[in-house]
């Protein structure tokens, strides 16, 4: 269940482009990855990560830290 509500949040996302500039990530994604689900397990790994992080650090989640991670996927 959690890995299809990860792609669900994810397609949400880049649905109304929350958090802004999501959507910039993934058109620069389609240049490195074939296919639209290679897209979005890049983009929930970033996202399952970032949430663990603030969980395990007991803080709220980071949408800056979440993009980072993102945009660190594309190096």
């Amino acid at each position: 269940f959690l890995h299809m509500a990860l792609h669900l949040g994810v397609m949400e996302q880049l649905e109304i482009n929350l958090p802004f500039g999501i959507r910039d990530f993934y058109v620069k994604l389609q240049e490195k990855f074939h296919s639209t689900h290679e897209i979005e397990h890049c983009i929930m790994s970033a996202l399952a990560f970032e949430l663990n992080q603030a969980q395990h650090e007991k803080r709220e989640f980071s949408n800056e830290h979440y993009l980072q991670l993102i945009d660190q996927s594309l190096q």
